[in-house]
């Protein structure tokens, strides 16, 4: 099983990986749009590899998105709920 540990691993590297550019360190309050200046190409592209990396798909009518991606904290959370992690 996944821990939340990483999790945040991983998504610090999915996030590198999709935008092009190097975060250090990647807290979780660490707001998406605004902090790391994510725009909506970026954002929709991390959705994308954040399904294939954790195996699931959002659900555009259930899923809050602007909840989900708030922050590294937020994402995080979410993709450990998906996953079943406690």
């Amino acid at each position: 099983m996944i821990s939340k540990e990483k999790i945040k691993e991983d998504l610090h590297i999915l996030i590198n990986r999709e935008t092009g550019k190097f975060h250090r360190n990647l807290a979780d309050g660490c707001r998406l749009e605004y902090d790391l200046c994510l725009d909506s190409l970026e954002m929709a592209s991390l959705q994308i590899a954040v399904e294939d990396a954790f195996h699931f798909e959002f659900d555009p009518i259930n899923d809050d998105f602007e909840k989900c991606f708030y922050s590294i904290g937020s994402l995080c959370q979410y993709i450990a709920d998906k996953c079943g992690v406690k």
